[in-house]
């Protein structure tokens, strides 16, 4: 059933997106961090900027142009607009504040998004939250402050993670 939702989606999604935000996009692969550790694979890279309405996560993301692009296609809100998706879905991670759309920075997403910034030195994230019914853009900047967990990270590989593994 998943795979019924996803796979048109994938292949409409990257067409539809950009009729409906005219944002430019090139799919790309896997950016590895110099610690040869670590990685990110965001869904595209930016040529060309959204022309439609976007959802600023600060107010500082109004003075960015996006580098990066992370789509999500939620399936529990397949048939649902983002708005009822925020209002009737337990776990969702974006929240509606003010008439604007949030991540919760709480969430692995907001984690997700702020690695991919960081390991490929981009500035600016357009989130795209698209469903059947809906799509909105939430911009995101880097968090300067979130760079410590990289150290973290590499720290877990190899004395945590690599021991396990051998071990194992």
């Amino acid at each position: 059933m998943v795979m019924l939702y996803l796979r048109p989606a994938v292949s409409v999604l990257w067409e539809s997106l950009s009729v409906i935000t005219l944002q430019r996009h090139y799919c790309m692969g896997i950016w590895l961090h110099e610690s040869g550790v670590l990685g990110a694979s965001p869904d595209g890279l930016v040529l060309l900027p959204p022309t439609c309405e976007v959802n600023f996560q600060t107010p500082e993301a109004k003075d960015f142009s996006p580098d990066i692009v992370e789509v999500k296609c939620p399936y529990l809100a397949a048939q649902l607009t983002i708005y009822q998706a925020v209002h009737s879905l337990k776990d969702f991670y974006l929240e509606y504040r003010e008439g604007f759309y949030y991540l919760k920075s709480n969430h692995p997403y907001f984690h997700l998004i702020q690695g991919q910034l960081h390991l490929c030195n981009k500035n600016c994230c357009d989130l795209i939250v698209w469903t059947t019914k809906d799509c909105k853009i939430i911009r995101i900047t880097k968090d300067t402050k979130w760079r410590k967990n990289i150290a973290n990270l590499i720290e877990f590989y190899f004395n945590t993670f690599i021991p396990e593994f051998i071990q194992n």
